[in-house]
């Protein structure tokens, strides 16, 4: 992954949801701006692993956490150091998300894999669980589990703007 690249589009992001949602504010009356957010919930492939509880931690804030935190905060703050080193410390004007669509449609488990490239594997087939026709596991308290984690972090409205699974011959 280029790293480089990524901070810079994460704060072109960051700074233009910020614009655009001064700009409503100040412009439209009642008007609510948040975001939609396609929010995985990841656990530790091995629960016991030290390993895998911390890259599942990493994992979860890059990939779902990220911008809800920095709206919320008015702080774009992170800092990895696995699988590569990554700092950003940036200060937002003002907080900027009313409420948060979410998006949900599976849960994947997160580990260590020191013999591939990238060290990390995520796996979205829980064992013998039932999969869709995408090889997702149907999870059957994830989605409970994303509005809970959300809110409790963050205490804004939810939408729940996408959600379902793919199988044959079901309309």
């Amino acid at each position: 992954m280029d790293w480089v690249s990524f901070t810079k589009a994460l704060k072109t992001v960051v700074f233009s949801h910020l614009a655009v949602y001064n700009h409503l504010h100040k412009n439209v009356k009642n008007v609510r701006v948040g975001i939609s957010e396609n929010i995985v919930v990841y656990r530790p492939k091995t629960g016991f692993n030290v390993v895998d509880n911390v890259l599942c931690k990493n994992v979860d804030m890059l990939m779902n956490q990220l911008l809800l935190k920095t709206f919320t905060t008015a702080e774009l703050n992170i800092k990895f150091y696995f699988p590569t080193y990554i700092q950003l410390n940036e200060k937002l004007d003002n907080v900027c998300l009313d409420f948060v669509g979410l998006n949900h449609y599976n849960e994947c488990l997160v580990g260590f894999a020191p013999m591939t490239e990238d060290k990390i594997v995520i796996d979205m087939k829980h064992g013998e669980w039932p999969t869709t026709v995408m090889v997702w596991s149907w999870v059957y308290d994830s989605l409970y589990v994303a509005c809970k984690v959300v809110y409790e972090k963050y205490k804004l409205p939810i939408y729940i703007t996408e959600n379902g699974l793919c199988q044959d011959g079901v309309n």
